[in-house]
């Protein structure tokens, strides 16, 4: 992950926190780190290796599950499309 990755972090998640409507205390045993760490992380604190890998991997499933949710809304999308025919 480059410097600027890796800066991008607390955007990152605060993004993915509001996308699933989680609050720092319900996102910090998912991501195996406690609330004030993720707190810290969110207004830009440099977190420990661990918590940092951690948060990064978390940061990275989720981003998987969005995509794999994505295709799947896709693949049900092309097998219900109807033909409308306007008269």
């Amino acid at each position: 992950m480059s410097l600027y990755e890796a800066e991008r972090i607390p955007d990152r998640l605060k993004d993915a926190m509001q996308f699933r409507n989680l609050t720092t205390r319900k996102v910090a045993p998912t991501i195996g780190i406690s609330h004030a760490t993720v707190h810290r992380i969110m207004n830009g604190g440099v977190p420990d290796v661990e918590s940092y890998l951690r948060v990064k991997a978390w940061l990275a499933s989720e981003a998987d599950a969005v995509m794999a949710r994505a295709h799947a809304f896709s693949a049900n999308a092309e097998r219900c499309k109807i033909e409308v025919k306007v008269k």
